[in-house]
């Protein structure tokens, strides 16, 4: 038994490896969203997340689904070459027609930071081309070489600079010019040639818009977990207080979809093949390590904010609201792979586009009148109706 166990691991190490990288991107970007609001007043947190989220998002409209398209595209070495020069193409010309809006907002700041998490960071474009083109392994390594390195650059700043709410902000930039040499040397090693890029400029054109519904499902969703700090941003008086204690909550209580998430990435070649039985077992069983899960974090919860985040206590009734909403999203996680698998892309647009449409506006109304509480009630709803339709269709599928 030994030795099978031994073997196994043998087998599977090049999968360990890079699942170790995602889980130690994942744990120091915990360790900051731990310790700053520990380290920083209310005021210059809210600002700090609020800043971080601005960033993700707009990165993700940035990249179009351009990291999916070179992890599913599995041709020839050099057409991965040839999509990766498009896809910088691509964010580079996106991120020049964002200059004007960027502006216009005061927000112009962000843009060197967006394109560095667009093109360098987890889930990047240029972390995809390593995995599909030079293995999990050189992918491993640079998510842990970047991670490291720009989360240390985001710690230092939050201790020592005299504006620590934009310790992402700055980190993107001092990592920016590094990350432009890094491509530069990548790309002349290369050698690509302008007129094969311009034969498969057509064929890539193509791949792009064949997968534009998973790019608007994935702003949808983006959207959807963005949208309730930009609308206390805009709408309270005072949005960073506020934003703070959203984001204190919501860190938290996303640890719970950490569960669903790893076992579904961890299985998804059974769950591509095992029958309706096994998928129902599956289920079960997942249901059981989230719930047991989410009991530690409920406890963990309490002990923080009575302890070393006192700050937060007037927090605990929002944190159940949320709670209670992250425990449905858990179970949301499996069907909505199952949709997807089954190539429903266009109900999955639907499900996306709904949802975000109605909690964006369901919330704008209830924070007027219930404030944060409000916003908190609207996304368990809307996470509640989503899992409904999701259960719909996974049932449709196997009916």
């Amino acid at each position: 038994m030994l030795v099978k166990i031994i073997d196994g691991i043998k087998g599977h190490k090049k999968y360990f490896f890079y699942g170790s990288s995602i889980l130690f991107s994942r744990g120091v970007e915990y360790l900051i969203l731990f310790f700053a609001p520990l380290m920083l007043s209310k005021q210059d947190y809210g600002e700090l997340e609020f800043y971080k989220r601005i960033i993700e998002f707009s990165s993700t409209i940035l990249v179009f689904g351009l990291p999916t398209l070179l992890v599913t595209y599995s041709k020839s070495y050099r057409s991965k070459t040839y999509l990766l020069i498009f896809s910088l193409v691509v964010i580079i010309s996106l991120s020049m027609l964002t200059i004007p809006f960027l502006y216009y907002l005061n927000y112009l700041f962000l843009l060197i930071p967006i394109l560095f998490y667009a093109i360098f960071f987890s889930n990047g474009v240029l972390q995809m081309y390593f995995l599909v083109a030079k293995g999990s392994n050189t992918a491993s390594l640079f998510k842990i070489i970047v991670s490291s390195v720009f989360y240390s650059g985001v710690f230092l700043l939050i201790v020592y600079s005299k504006e620590p709410a934009l310790a992402f902000v700055n980190s993107g930039y001092f990592l920016f010019p590094l990350g432009l040499i890094v491509m530069g040397w990548l790309i002349y090693s290369l050698k690509p040639k302008i007129k094969i890029f311009f034969k498969y400029l057509k064929l890539f054109k193509k791949l792009l818009i064949s997968s534009s519904t998973l790019v608007i499902s994935t702003i949808a969703n983006m959207m959807f977990m963005y949208s309730d700090i930009f609308i206390v941003k805009i709408l309270s008086p005072n949005p960073s207080i506020e934003i703070a204690n959203f984001s204190f909550v919501l860190n938290i209580t996303n640890m719970i979809i950490l569960i669903p998430m790893t076992l579904v990435q961890v299985d998804i070649e059974k769950i591509k093949k095992e029958s309706y039985d096994w998928l129902q077992g599956y289920r079960k069983k997942t249901f059981i390590y989230t719930s047991a899960f989410s009991i530690f974090i409920m406890l963990g919860y309490f002990i923080l904010i009575n302890t070393f985040y006192e700050a937060y206590k007037d927090t605990m009734i929002l944190f159940l609201i949320l709670f209670v909403g992250k425990i449905i999203q858990s179970n949301s996680v499996f069907l909505g792979t199952q949709v997807l698998i089954k190539k429903y892309f266009i109900e999955n647009l639907k499900i996306n586009l709904i949802t975000v449409t109605f909690n964006v506006i369901a919330s704008y109304l209830c924070y007027l009148k219930f404030g944060l509480l409000g916003i908190a009630l609207i996304s368990a709803l809307s996470l509640a109706i989503r899992y409904i339709v999701l259960m719909f269709y996974y049932k449709k599928i196997y009916r």
